[in-house]
């Protein structure tokens, strides 16, 4: 991992696989996240939180996301390619949730980044972060009940369902899976 300065502090740490660079988001990415947030996967699967402007996106970032970097050290990456650095995939991060303890591991990708294993390869990525560098205890995970491709993808992970979970503020519930650090050091030869 790389550190650089520009984001949120002169330490914020540039996270790196094979093919992708985790960069922290900034304000400097808010045309590509109000495009992100607007795909219809999004709406379907996270929902619609009615940001439909670059002046709706920018507050939603500052607010929310630069807040959350500045309170807990952990936060939302934008995935950008390697091969074209130019070129942001999706994001991927931990999510400080209402309701929920803990944090939560959430992806989401543009549609042409799809199916060619970048959530995996980022998640795989925040995961290792999050364990080894944080020492987190536990990280969750939520998804729908349609949202079969995220439930593979968690399972994959190694994280394991635990239940339904209902958002505050939200009409429906929602699978709940847990991954806990043991688990993990365990599954990735980290156990001490």
């Amino acid at each position: 991992a790389k550190h650089t300065p520009g984001y949120f502090d002169e330490m914020t740490e540039i996270l790196e696989t094979e093919r992708l660079y985790l960069k922290p988001i900034s304000v400097n990415d808010a045309e590509f996240y109000l495009e992100l947030m607007n795909t219809p996967k999004w709406y379907k699967y996270i929902g619609d939180r009615k940001i439909y402007t670059l002046d709706a996106v920018k507050p939603y970032i500052q607010d929310r996301m630069a807040h959350q970097w500045d309170t807990h050290g952990y936060g939302n990456y934008i995935l950008w390619s390697k091969k074209d650095p130019n070129r942001a995939l999706g994001a991927c991060g931990l999510f400080v949730r209402a309701g929920l303890d803990g944090c939560d591991l959430g992806f989401a990708l543009m549609p042409g980044a799809e199916k060619q294993g970048y959530a995996y390869e980022a998640s795989k990525c925040v995961l290792k972060h999050a364990f080894e560098s944080l020492h987190l205890p536990f990280l969750n995970a939520i998804t729908s009940e349609e949202n079969t491709d995220c439930q593979r993808l968690l399972s994959k992970l190694g994280f394991r369902y635990v239940g339904e979970f209902t958002v505050p503020g939200e009409d429906s519930s929602v699978r709940k899976y847990l991954l806990e650090a043991n688990d993990y050091a365990v599954a990735n030869g980290t156990a001490k």
